[in-house]
C-alpha cells in the first residue's frame, strides 16, 4: 500500500472527514480543477489556449459538427463558437466546410494538426488517469468506474449523441 492510499482514509482537506459530509458534485469539481491545471501545465508545448482542448477533444469523436452542435455540446454560446473556431482555423487546427446537403450549415473538421495535438492531449490524459487511480485496487478501480459511469448516465440524457 502506497503512502497516499494509507494517509488518505477519509482525509479531505488533510482533515479527518465523515463521508455524509462530502458534496460529490465537490469532490468532482476538485478532482477535474487539480486534474485540467496538470493536463495543461503537461501540454503547455502545444500552445492550445483551454478552450481549444475542449474543442479539439469534443471534435475527436465527432469530426464534421456544426456549429449549432458544438455549441450545445459544450454550452458555448454560438458566437463564442464562431469566434474560436475562426481562431482555431487560422492556427491551422480546423477546418471549416459547408454542408453540401444544407448550405445552411457549416461542419467542423480538425487539420493533421490537431488530430496531433489531440492525440498529445490523450496520451498525458490517459497517464493522469492511470496515476490518478493507482491507489485503488483493481477491483476498486472497477467500482469506481462503474459508479461513475452510474452518476454520468443520471446527469447526462441518453439522447445526448456528443456525449459518446
Amino acid at each position: 500500500m502506497s503512502a497516499r492510499q494509507n494517509s488518505s482514509k477519509n482525509l479531505y482537506n488533510g482533515k479527518k472527514k465523515n463521508l455524509d459530509e462530502l458534496s460529490v458534485y465537490k469532490l468532482i469539481t476538485d478532482i477535474y480543477k487539480a486534474t485540467s491545471g496538470v493536463i495543461k501545465r503537461e501540454t503547455d508545448d502545444l500552445d492550445l489556449p483551454d478552450g481549444y482542448r475542449n474543442l479539439i477533444n469534443r471534435l475527436s469523436g465527432n469530426d464534421g459538427m456544426t456549429q449549432l452542435d458544438i455549441a450545445k455540446a459544450t454550452g458555448l454560446t454560438p458566437p463564442t463558437i464562431s469566434v474560436t473556431l475562426r481562431k482555431m482555423e487560422a492556427a491551422g487546427l480546423v477546418t471549416r466546410k459547408t454542408d453540401q446537403n444544407d448550405l445552411r450549415q457549416t461542419r467542423v473538421f480538425l487539420t493533421d494538426k490537431g488530430r496531433k495535438a489531440n492525440k498529445a492531449i490523450a496520451i498525458k490524459t490517459d497517464q493522469l488517469s492511470k496515476l490518478a487511480i493507482e491507489c485503488l485496487s483493481k477491483q476498486e478501480q472497477d467500482t469506481l468506474k462503474n459508479l461513475l459511469i452510474k452518476v454520468r448516465n443520471n446527469v447526462i440524457p441518453p439522447s445526448d449523441k456528443y456525449f459518446g
